[in-house]
């Protein structure tokens, strides 16, 4: 049996090493596997924040960021407008957008900025507006689709209004800074790490479980359900 188990785990890492030699800019930007994209393009973004601080320029990170961000604009969501590009790759993994999120968090950490709940709110609702009208014009003028499960890959996942978004989000959380400190998030969020790589796995069981619920309930109930299973595991697993 231990054979076995050491044969399959053979099997499995020599099959993914195989894969990230034959596709060396996928496993570059996104990793070994398709939801660990958000963890490489935290590295890479971490990476140019802290290159930038040891060269002794931070305040540079948004010569870098922004441009970044535009890039990812142009060949992802956009990229089907005048002003799109087509590429090869996926530009929601790396640092194309990524890297103005983690800019912008460094700025606020650097600066004593106290915003008021008023402000965060009304950048989270206007930037959120922000975001229907792109997708919005984007689905009318050049035929975005507007269900994610239609769209390619580098579509509708990002927009100009996203940025504005995570900012308001960022403002919320530094306005009211004990937000949720009397319920059980502050400690569940240590197992964020591991939610985060083992949900996938979880996700497909609890799809199967849902399949014959109505869309919209379906899409709410299997949420739910990962998110319970897996944190029940991973606080298992971190005793």
């Amino acid at each position: 049996r231990t054979y076995g188990i050491y044969n399959g785990l053979t099997r499995l890492i020599n099959g993914k090493i195989a894969w990230a030699i034959d596709n060396p800019m996928t496993f570059l930007l996104q990793g070994f596997a398709v939801h660990l994209w958000f963890i490489t393009s935290l590295i890479l973004a971490l990476t140019i924040l802290y290159g930038l601080i040891w060269l002794n320029k931070p305040n540079k990170i948004f010569y870098i960021a922004i441009p970044l961000y535009v890039f990812g604009l142009m060949a992802g969501t956009y990229a089907m407008t005048p002003v799109g590009i087509t590429i090869e790759f996926n530009t929601r993994n790396g640092p194309f957008l990524s890297t103005l999120c983690i800019g912008m968090g460094w700025w606020l950490a650097q600066h004593d900025f106290k915003p008021t709940v008023q402000l965060a709110l009304t950048v989270i609702l206007t930037s959120f507006l922000l975001q229907v009208t792109e997708y919005l014009l984007l689905s009318n003028i050049y035929s975005l689709p507007i269900e994610f499960s239609q769209a390619t890959p580098n579509q509708g996942k990002y927009l100009i209004g996203t940025a504005f978004f995570g900012a308001g989000v960022m403002l919320l959380a530094l306005a009211v800074p004990q937000l949720g400190k009397k319920t059980p998030l502050p400690h569940w969020g240590k197992f964020t790490l591991g939610i985060y790589v083992a949900h996938l796995f979880v996700l497909n069981y609890a799809e199967k479980l849902t399949t014959n619920l109505p869309n919209i309930m379906q899409q709410l109930v299997t949420a739910i359900l990962v998110y319970v299973i897996t944190l029940a595991m991973v606080a298992i697993l971190a005793k």
